[in-house]
């Protein structure tokens, strides 16, 4: 069902935007117009000062806006999200740019990725 709505939602969204000040009542409720600029709302929240970023290894997801290729996403023990890194100065010493979300990257799937030599562990210094 969450996943109908937030479809629905989003759907709402972009005719919204495609038709301006125009009502759209013919396809949505108001209802759903709400529901949508809630959730619009909400999308603008998590993407503000965040840019689209796609891995080495195929992953996309939200990384802060001053990241730059040659960045590194990163898993850090103990901590929920992903980091973006920037290599400084000599070999595993980082600067943390900020938090991430890269889809697909989670506890169980990255244990398995170390496992299979997809990804690497090691330790780092971040000044």
């Amino acid at each position: 069902r969450f996943e109908n709505d937030l479809a629905r939602r989003a759907a709402c969204v972009a005719m919204m935007l495609e038709n301006g000040d125009r009502r759209i009542e013919n396809t949505f409720t108001e209802q759903d117009e709400h529901d949508a600029l809630v959730y619009f709302s909400e999308v603008k929240a998590v993407c503000l000062n965040r840019t689209l970023v796609i891995t080495e290894k195929g992953f996309f997801g939200l990384a802060p806006l001053i990241t730059r290729p040659g960045d590194v996403a990163c898993v850090i023990v103990g901590v929920d999200v992903p980091f973006i890194l920037r290599p400084h100065g000599e070999a595993r010493l980082f600067k943390i740019l900020g938090e991430s979300y890269i889809h697909g990257v989670m506890e169980g799937q990255l244990k398995g990725m170390v496992e299979r030599n997809e990804v690497v562990e090691q330790s780092v210094v971040i000044c």
